[in-house]
């Protein structure tokens, strides 16, 4: 069994996020993104707005007291297919 706390390798991702001073989640959901708008365009169908997410979110405090789910969601804007994809992770 696995020792709390759990530890793994550092990726390219967890490098991304630390050199973007930004979260693991942005740097995935700039993956994402950057991706769903190449298929669109290979498709020909690009879009000049930002695609929207529906993004869960935790409420939970940093005690984790309490039981039962704490979460909400809300309708994030992406990155503008525009923009450099360096530039795209961003807080």
């Amino acid at each position: 069994m696995a020792s709390l706390p759990f530890s793994a390798k550092r990726t390219l991702f967890n490098n991304t996020a630390k050199e973007t001073d930004t979260s693991l989640n942005d740097v995935v959901m700039t993956i994402i993104d950057a991706g769903v708008h190449d298929y669109l365009s290979e498709r020909q169908a690009p879009t000049d707005m930002p695609l929207v997410a529906f993004m869960p979110m935790s409420l939970r405090d940093e005690s984790g007291g309490g039981g039962g789910n704490q979460v909400a969601a809300d309708l994030i804007a992406m990155g503008a297919a525009c923009r450099r994809r360096s530039a795209r992770p961003t807080r």
